[in-house]
């Protein structure tokens, strides 16, 4: 309803393994919901979804490098699933999945996909689709792609905060990069060879600017974006890429509280979802434009300023 679209996922409303009068509770909730579910049609279907664009095309396990740890194991259907849908999902950024977005993002083989004319808005990619962007003579700020490392930690420069990463085998891929000059080096990792940068902004001389992280995100652990400090990394990308900064920014540390943002000339609708474990008792959210008045569904709040 929020979205305005399907994604093939069935609701399971009934007990499959019971009689069809053994577990009602679902049923019950859905029609519960009902009153709330015609206001979220309302106020969600007209509109038009804002955020980071998110390509992935449907054909690329064919050209894709499977790390040795993964090939050969049931581990290998990960590559079905979007990293780059699921870290901006676990970080709070709202996503779209056509038009050209606030920015871009695309990880991996999906950089096959992206349009050069979109490249000037701004892209958010991994070590393989930045390769995959210098393959094609688009100049992403790397010199020399060295080897590939694990890490323990990624210490991010601003915040002067260090991370921890468990060592999870084949699912921290760390590229020992050297950068172009105008590199600039957001976060950092230590290893046995060096420091080396784990991720950096970079606007290359045809003016289009990058966010770059040097893993491989692709089979990656997640514990490598479900962090405070990268989901407060990408929320600040979006204006620096741009030029334009998020519609409605999350300000409290929340993993997993999704959200869907749309709007039209005059108005924006925010859902919020919290797939997490841990309440969420109390959220501040950033508008980046000015609104005189507010509604609020299944939940309190107030409009300030």
């Amino acid at each position: 309803r929020a979205a305005n679209c399907t994604d093939g996922i069935l609701k399971y409303a009934l007990d499959y393994f019971s009689s069809v009068n053994y577990e009602d509770g679902y049923v019950r909730r859905h029609i519960e919901n009902k009153a709330l579910y015609q206001k979220i049609q309302e106020h969600f279907a007209p509109k038009t979804a804002c955020g980071i664009r998110v390509y992935e095309m449907p054909k690329k396990y064919a050209e894709m490098e499977i790390p040795s740890a993964i090939a050969n194991t049931c581990a290998v259907q990960d590559g079905f699933f979007s990293p780059a849908a699921e870290m901006l999902a676990c970080c709070g950024i709202p996503t779209v999945y056509e038009g050209e977005g606030l920015c871009g993002i695309a990880f991996g083989e999906n950089a096959r996909a992206v349009p050069s004319e979109v490249l000037k808005r701004g892209m958010i990619l991994d070590i393989d689709a930045a390769r995959i962007l210098q393959q094609r003579g688009i100049d992403t700020g790397i010199a020399a792609f060295g080897e590939t490392v694990s890490a323990e930690e990624e210490f991010f420069l601003g915040e002067n905060e260090y991370v921890g990463i468990p060592d999870e085998p084949g699912k921290i891929r760390y590229c020992c990069t050297k950068l172009q000059p105008g590199a600039d080096v957001q976060s950092t990792i230590s290893t046995d060879v060096g420091d080396f940068p784990a991720s950096y902004y970079y606007r290359n001389e045809q003016g289009q600017p990058f966010l770059v992280f040097t893993f491989a995100a692709y089979f990656a652990s997640e514990r490598l974006w479900r962090q405070y400090t990268r989901a407060r990394q990408l929320a600040t990308a979006v204006e620096r890429l741009s030029g334009t900064p998020l519609p409605v920014r999350i300000t409290a540390e929340a993993p997993d509280l999704y959200m869907i943002c749309k709007e039209n000339d005059h108005a924006i609708s925010v859902g919020l979802w919290n797939f997490s474990l841990d309440a969420v008792p109390q959220q501040e959210l950033l508008l980046a434009k000015a609104y005189t008045d507010a509604e609020f569904l299944n939940c309190t709040g107030r409009l300030n300023g």
